[in-house]
């Protein structure tokens, strides 16, 4: 069974994700790659890199299912914004004071076999290079015992924005990876804390093989070692 989407949702949705695939269209050079490696059905997480306000609403509106969306509940005062993630039915999340509420929201959605969307760096970075995953992601994914989606967004930039804006349509790229199930954590205290912590690790150079160099960011180096090991 999905989890709830009342019907007015759904409509709402539905007529959100239409005009936002003419908006990319219009507004962008789009180009999305690995159409055939979403899941056709279950639950699992699509992890994505996020430089602004754009992958979410493309990685949305172009999903072939409505899959289920968290942000921070800051995003709720924000002109704008606020107005398109009420209608989308955003789930709102408050940062640090309540991961027990994300948890338990997060859980909710997949055990009911719906997909979720996350960005693990947990805010915009507005550079191409990917900030660090927030500490909380390890323990998120440990909890929902799901497979993960990576994708990799290029040319979501600031500028690239202001270009759109501007009829330019620079080039838009949506990179969707291989689906992938986490080594199961065992153990407790210190040594479940670093295997969250390699796990989440393990997402990040999943999204960053999806990624030119440029936007690596904090995991360039690790990567780099990582891309040399396995060559």
């Amino acid at each position: 069974m999905a989890y709830p989407q009342p019907t007015q949702l759904k409509i709402r949705r539905f007529l959100l994700k239409f005009v936002f695939r003419q908006i990319f269209r219009a507004a962008f050079r789009l180009k999305i790659r690995g159409w055939e490696k979403i899941p056709p059905q279950g639950a699992y997480i699509i992890a994505h890199n996020h430089v602004s306000i754009i992958e979410p609403a493309l990685i949305l509106s172009s999903w072939p299912i409505n899959a289920e969306a968290i942000g921070a509940a800051e995003l709720w005062t924000r002109r704008g914004q606020a107005g398109i993630i009420r209608m989308y039915g955003t789930l709102p999340v408050h940062r640090g004071s309540a991961e027990r509420e994300l948890i338990r929201t997060m859980v909710a959605v997949l055990d009911a076999g719906t997909p979720l969307l996350i960005a693990p760096e947990g805010t915009r970075s507005h550079t191409p290079g990917m900030g660090p995953a927030q500490a909380g992601i390890g323990y998120m994914i440990d909890q929902a015992r799901v497979p993960v989606l990576p994708i990799g967004v290029i040319g979501s930039s600031d500028e690239d924005l202001r270009a759109a804006a501007k009829f330019k349509r620079p080039q838009l790229e949506m990179n969707i990876g291989d689906p992938f199930t986490l080594p199961e954590i065992e153990g407790s205290g210190h040594v479940r804390r670093e295997a969250r912590k390699q796990n989440t690790e393990i997402v990040m150079m999943q999204i960053c093989s999806l990624l030119p160099e440029a936007y690596w960011g904090v995991y360039a180096e690790k990567y780099r070692h990582l891309d040399e090991t396995t060559q």
